[in-house]
């Protein structure tokens, strides 16, 4: 979980290696709709659980790029 200066909190989390050999990129960063610290870690609990299913998902399944963002969406 990060604070930009804009004060806005966001959740920023590291690609799985086996997924950036892929082509997926480096990091996501999602924007928690916040300025407010305890929201912000609530939020970010929740981003980080799906997030984790997501890349176990798309590692599974073998997702190319292109689905696994329409996935995200």
């Amino acid at each position: 979980m990060l604070r930009l200066p804009n004060s806005l909190y966001y959740t920023r989390i590291a690609t799985p290696l086996s997924l950036r050999e892929s082509g997926y990129t480096n990091k996501f960063k999602f924007s928690l709709l916040t300025r407010e610290r305890k929201t912000a870690y609530l939020r970010n609990i929740e981003q980080v659980q799906q997030l984790h299913a997501l890349f176990d998902k798309a590692i599974t399944l073998s997702l190319s790029v292109v689905d696994f963002k329409a996935v995200v969406a």
